[in-house]
């Protein structure tokens, strides 16, 4: 069976939920504008 891997674009409400609920089944990428905001996620 392949691996997933997930790529999302935009830190906004929308990426970071969505990065938030497929982390759960699959390694996530998320790319945002603000550095701040990526930290933040990684540091939870």
């Amino acid at each position: 069976m392949t691996k997933l891997r997930i790529a999302v674009l935009g830190g906004g409400s929308w990426g970071t939920t969505v990065a938030s609920l497929v982390t759960r089944n699959a390694p996530v990428t998320l790319w945002a504008r603000n550095p701040a905001t990526v930290e933040e996620i990684n540091t939870r």
